[in-house]
């Protein structure tokens, strides 16, 4: 471990030195620190040893304490046989928490400490909020778009604890996992899956797949997910219903013979929802009454359409399960509208030899 990735740690020395008195002069009650270290994917400019303290708004007798040093990085830059070095740097961050005492239910199995206690994600996710505040406040107050607020995603997925009792300087070691999403060797394609894949890439390169773009922000949805940005999944996840049932919508009104310019129209001017509730009802039928219990639509509508405007219009942030539910509720609609197209095959021929696709 280089020697400036330690100094990011508060030791016995530098608790002592320097830290102590400061704890002291806030009031603060410092029987236990709990800490970790963690290298940002950027740079924040501050000086070494640049230091905040926050107060808990939940738990008053907790503090928060970011620590900020830096590291050397080079960037390695290879073409053919040459290559180029540009150096860099990384900021290194403490995440740091004090307090009275940290209840980390665990137990012993073949003298192996496992902790329980949802404890330990409960302050992470309160040191992230600190960090992120000072990232943000950073990136608007200086205009710098290469810097982004974090997740757990953007991080390693196992982090080290130390809990160390500042009476005696005892330390507890604790190994902590902030995701599961581990990369792994995957499973080689058999030979048919490899065609088919070579048969979808070149509809793909014909241009002639009319639900590419909404598949696409389905993904985007997913990858939002799995990087921890719920809001943005839960947008993309809508956005991919909306251009799903807008394409289908539009091929509709091309069957109906109006013109290209009658057609931007139409779209421009007619509500998402009339669309749902009647274009769609009467051309392809199907449930497509929001109000229908148990339904696949009212799901839809739930769980993704009415948390996609809470996102947008007052602000508000999805948890993870509610992330995923939207997810699911947009998947499980538009394959339901894939089932409607199949049982109309022969009025939309088009139609399905997408859905065929």
């Amino acid at each position: 471990m280089p020697h400036n990735m330690r100094e990011t740690l508060i030791t016995e020395e530098s608790y002592n030195k320097t830290f102590k008195s400061l704890f002291e002069s806030f009031e603060i009650n410092q029987k236990y620190i709990l800490q970790t270290k963690i290298e940002l994917p950027f740079e924040i400019p501050v000086s070494d040893g640049y230091l905040i303290l926050s107060q808990f708004d939940e738990r008053k007798g907790y503090w928060s304490m970011l620590y900020f040093t830096s590291k050397d990085h080079k960037i390695t830059n290879k073409v053919f046989d040459h290559e180029t070095v540009f150096p860099s740097k990384r900021t290194l961050v403490n995440l740091c928490v004090i307090g009275e005492e940290f209840n980390f239910d665990s137990y012993e199995d073949d003298d192996v400490g496992f902790n329980l206690s949802n404890e330990h994600s409960y302050f992470f996710d309160k040191s992230l909020d600190h960090l992120n505040a000072i990232i943000l406040a950073y990136s608007i107050h200086f205009q710098d778009e290469y810097v982004f607020e974090l997740t757990k995603y953007d991080l390693s997925p196992i982090c080290g604890y130390e809990l160390i009792k500042t009476d005696g300087w005892k330390i507890d070691s604790i190994l902590f996992m902030l995701r599961h999403n581990i990369d792994v060797p995957l499973k080689e394609l058999s030979v048919e899956e490899s065609d088919r894949l070579n048969k979808f890439s070149n509809h793909l390169i014909l241009n002639d797949y009319i639900f590419l773009i909404p598949e696409k922000y389905l993904l985007m949805s997913k990858k939002k997910l799995n990087k921890g940005q719920f809001s943005e999944s839960v947008i993309f996840a809508q956005i991919a219903i909306e251009v799903k049932i807008k394409r289908i919508y539009y091929y509709f009104l091309q069957k109906d013979g109006l013109s290209e310019d009658q057609i931007t129209d139409a779209l421009e001017n007619t509500a998402f929802m009339f669309i749902i509730k009647k274009e769609m009802s009467e051309r392809l039928g199907g449930i497509w009454d929001i109000t229908k219990s148990n339904s696949i639509i009212k799901e839809w509508y739930d769980r993704c359409y009415s948390l996609r405007n809470r996102v947008i219009h007052i602000g508000y942030t999805p948890a993870l399960q509610e992330s995923k539910l939207a997810i699911s509720g947009a998947r499980k609609f538009a394959l339901y509208i894939a089932d409607l197209i199949r049982n109309r095959k022969k009025e939309y021929p088009e139609l399905m030899r997408n859905v065929e696709i």
